[in-house]
């Protein structure tokens, strides 16, 4: 019997269990949930952790040839400023140390115009220099709404003069729009969230993550996007740009883990759906993993000559929710320089 994570599953479940003859095999993609809730059919021990009976991750992938080695680019600024009219103005020498103030969202810096444009500039140089070697390898930008995709549209056929598909749910021809991409040589497809887990296009494999979702789940998958391999003469790595935003930075460090350690199995104790949401964030760090990625610093040197230099003032007005630091208009800027680090898993 085959039978995924499901949420109707539990009467297959049940069949199984009267039965001691009968045999179940359980497929799972991922063995964890970000709303940290059991995987059906996955057996736990007694610290919460799965228990699986084999375990085929990127180690045995990259060995067998079907993925690329993925290489993760995090960028950063070394001067914020966050201006407030009942705080003032803060500075910060990096991107945590802003998004530590209060509780300002992290998508202030998403909708930020120049930062946007700097990550997708340095997308797009590494999607030019892939297809010198592979004429049709495409690159991915997973944005945070449609009003997102729609702005980051406009930006990347500003930079690059060419057409750029979008997905989104508005789109009542979505999956005829998602094969058409697929078969031709465009370069860039701009989505929210209509590309995940399942799709298959073997051709991406630069990858700019402007999502405001900051859960290892949703990390992996959107890496997933851009590490799966066409052959032996296709590309054997493939690029992952993010903002350093500090979860997302675990993420990135732990992709030697097939399992990641912090994540863990916390059963509900009231209702199933009181548990919902809990982000991983919260869950307790335990030690980084033996082997962790190499690391390599390209502060002020991502081959542009305008991150070694001062780069523009990067401003965005905009009015936080009532759910935020206030009322008051919030003036997010970055006056210093560009900042880039490479983790490889080669």
């Amino acid at each position: 019997i085959i039978c995924g994570d499901t949420s109707g599953a539990d009467p297959l479940l049940a069949l199984t269990y009267q039965n001691e003859q009968a045999y179940t095999l359980s497929l799972s993609g991922t063995p964890w949930r970000s709303d940290r809730l059991p995987v059906t059919t996955l057996r736990y021990n007694a610290l919460l952790s799965p228990q699986m009976h084999y375990c085929y991750g990127l180690k045995d992938a990259l060995a067998d040839g079907v993925c690329r080695a993925p290489i993760v680019s995090v960028i950063d600024n070394d001067h914020w400023t966050v201006t407030t009219e009942n705080i003032g103005t803060t500075h910060h020498a990096s991107l945590e140390s802003l998004l530590s103030q209060g509780d300002l969202r992290y998508e202030m810096v998403l909708e930020n115009p120049l930062f946007v444009n700097h990550m997708l500039s340095l997308s797009v140089k590494e999607l030019n220099k892939r297809r010198r070697r592979y004429a049709d390898a495409g690159g991915l930008v997973i944005a945070s709404s449609i009003a997102h995709v729609k702005y980051i549209q406009a930006e990347l056929e500003s930079m690059t003069h060419e057409s750029v598909c979008i997905i989104t749910s508005e789109d009542p021809d979505s999956q005829d729009k998602l094969k058409r991409y697929r078969k031709s040589r465009q370069k860039w497809l701009v989505t929210v969230g209509m590309v995940t887990e399942g799709t298959d296009i073997p051709r991406l494999q630069v990858c700019c993550h402007l999502s405001r979702i900051c859960t290892e789940l949703h990390f992996r998958q959107v890496l997933g996007r851009v590490l799966r391999c066409r052959g032996k003469h296709d590309a054997n790595t493939a690029v992952l740009l993010i903002p350093a935003q500090p979860d997302l930075v675990t993420f990135a460090n732990r992709l030697q883990c097939e399992v990641p350690d912090a994540v863990v199995i916390e059963r509900p104790k009231l209702t199933s759906t009181e548990a919902i949401g809990v982000s991983l964030s919260s869950i307790p760090q335990r030690p980084p993993v033996e082997h962790a990625p190499e690391r390599v610093s390209n502060e002020n040197n991502v081959n542009d000559k305008a991150s070694e230099v001062n780069s523009p003032v990067i401003q965005a007005h905009l009015l936080s929710s009532t759910n935020t630091m206030s009322s008051s208009e919030v003036n997010v800027s970055a006056y210093g320089k560009y900042k880039e680090e490479v983790l490889r898993y080669v």
